[in-house]
């Protein structure tokens, strides 16, 4: 996938707390696969269809529903429906391989947001002493990041 098309997904979803994107997605990815819905305005307006069958039966997700529904109409909307279907003209094999490596940068991006708001250890620094560094690490990212510079040396 082009980072572009992944920008025109991200865009849509950003105006959802991360808690309700899962339920936009789904509703969108659900009714993708469907063959009568392989164009976006079709599809946008088979999610608008849906949206009001389940605001009318379930309490359920009103308020992302109704939110949702408001801004089907907008290009953002438009454009994420076009990236959903290409998405999923991809064959499911392509599909989790690209999921995957999603995920190993999601969990590499967590890792170091919290190694680098924790500090250093001190068998970290104790390591990077019998490297023959002589700087301080501020986080314990920034002394595992000192660590492979000293071996690479």
């Amino acid at each position: 996938m082009q980072t572009v098309e992944a920008s025109d997904g991200n865009s849509f979803l950003r105006r959802f707390s991360v808690d309700d994107r899962s339920i936009v997605s789904h509703l969108f990815h659900q009714w993708a696969k469907k063959k009568a819905f392989q164009d976006p305005k079709r599809l946008l307006n088979k999610v608008g269809f849906v949206i009001d069958e389940r605001l009318r039966v379930k309490n359920k997700h009103k308020n992302i529903l109704r939110a949702l529904k408001s801004c089907l109409g907008c290009c953002e909307a438009h454009h994420y429906a076009e990236y959903v279907l290409r998405w999923e003209q991809i064959p499911a094999d392509k599909r989790a391989h690209l999921m995957r490596e999603k995920q190993e940068h999601f969990l590499k991006l967590r890792i170091e947001n919290s190694m680098g708001s924790a500090v250093a250890t001190p068998k970290q620094i104790a390591f990077l002493r019998s490297l023959g560094c002589t700087m301080d690490p501020t986080s314990r990212l920034h002394a595992s990041r000192l660590i492979e510079q000293y071996k690479s040396l």
